[in-house]
Parts: C-alpha cells; sequence; structure tokens
C-alpha cells in the first residue's frame, strides 16, 4: 500500500488521486466538513488516535459523499482522504483552541475593567 508523507504538497496529492480542480474543491469541501464533525464528536483526538474502525467509516462517509458527486476515490488512492483528515482534524483542533483562548481571554478582560471602573476614588484633578 503506498502511503503519503505528511509533508506531501497538495498538488502531489491531487495527482495521486486523479483528480481536476473542480473535484479537488469539492474533495477539500467535503473532508473540511467531516473534519468539524470529528472534532465536535471526539475533541482533542488527532486523526493518528482514531481506531482502525472509526478511520474507516470516515473515510466510507467521504467517499460515499463524493460519489454522490460522481467523484470517485478508489481503494488504492484512499491515503489521500487519510493524507487530508490528518492535517484538517489537526487545524480544527487548533483553531478551537485558539477561538476558546481568545473569547476568555476578551471574557476576563471585560470583567476587569468593569471591576476597575466601579472602585475608583473620586480624584478632584481628573474628575474634574
Amino acid at each position: 500500500m503506498f502511503h503519503l508523507p505528511t509533508s506531501a504538497s497538495a498538488e502531489d496529492v491531487r495527482a495521486v488521486g486523479k483528480l481536476n480542480s473542480s473535484d479537488w474543491d469539492r474533495f477539500r469541501i467535503i473532508t473540511r466538513e467531516i473534519a468539524e464533525e470529528c472534532v465536535k464528536t471526539s475533541p482533542n483526538t488527532g486523526w493518528r488516535f482514531y481506531t482502525a474502525i472509526q478511520q474507516r467509516e470516515v473515510i466510507s462517509l467521504i467517499k460515499s459523499k463524493l460519489a454522490t458527486e460522481n467523484i470517485w476515490i478508489w481503494e488504492s488512492e484512499e491515503d489521500i482522504i487519510r493524507w487530508k483528515m490528518m492535517i484538517l482534524v489537526r487545524d480544527v483542533i487548533r483553531a478551537n483552541k485558539t477561538s476558546n483562548t481568545i473569547s476568555q481571554t476578551s471574557k476576563t478582560g471585560v470583567e476587569a475593567g468593569a471591576g476597575l471602573g466601579s472602585t475608583r476614588r473620586f480624584d478632584p484633578i481628573r474628575d474634574i
């Protein structure tokens, strides 16, 4: 079985899958949607930590969605799905962590600012 290195370029992967540009775009959109669903189901679990059964189920789901659009990924080309899912699941997890950190920071900043304004004493120079 052929395995794509994680460092493979998108052009190389697209060539392995024999996808034209419009099929590649749909492949990217569908895999992104499913990667987001995977992260919702199993937050903080990278693709490599999914069991073989879970990976096969996800790959089958992706292939069936692509097939409804007449985009065929053969069993010998499934490595492009694994390659894409490894990258996408990682990216979605990172994006979620970043957005959670930003929202927590902004909430803390607002709460700290509100507390400051209510506890300041009268200053005749500043307040006149």
